[in-house]
């Protein structure tokens, strides 16, 4: 991959490269902001949840360890159902919006859960992490959209044989 990678005519790790076209740009800023949600909720959310909850007065003590099991259970369940949704749709882009959507009614549930109990602060967790199940349909998208930068698309993560 790497051999033939050098014999192929274009620039090759210019970053600069980004910023010479404007559509370039936009794409490239637009794959950045897709994901943002998706940092968000793990990010800060789920990793800090112990102290989100004794400042919304959580009943009971809150681990980080079952938030994220609880987001990242959410986050499976989120992806299967955004896949089969997109394919259902004819669009990943309707998908995207929807679901981004649902992570901001989730994280003002999340924000609005002052005194619920533990169990239910868990529940909040896994509808984040459902919330952000479409990295699963936006990730093929970037490795489709870096054509246009470097002139070639991507290899496959693996050798196919």
């Amino acid at each position: 991959m790497f051999r033939h990678s050098q014999k192929t005519a274009g620039s090759h790790g210019n970053f600069l490269a980004l910023f010479k076209k404007k559509d370039v740009l936009l794409r490239y800023v637009r794959c950045i902001l897709i994901g943002v949600p998706l940092w968000f909720v793990v990010g800060i959310l789920i990793t800090l949840s112990p102290e989100y909850a004794r400042v919304l007065g959580i009943q009971g003590h809150v681990d980080a360890g079952a938030a994220v099991a609880c987001c990242y259970a959410g986050l499976v369940v989120g992806d299967i159902m955004s896949g089969l949704l997109s394919q259902w749709l004819k669009s990943r882009l309707r998908v995207v919006y929807l679901y981004c959507f649902l992570a901001i009614l989730a994280i003002a549930v999340y924000f609005l859960a002052a005194g619920v109990s533990t169990t239910l602060f868990y529940v909040i967790c896994f509808s984040l992490g459902f919330s952000v199940g479409y990295w699963v349909i936006f990730i093929p998208s970037l490795r489709n959209n870096s054509a246009p930068i470097y002139g070639q698309p991507l290899p496959p993560p693996f050798p196919i044989s």
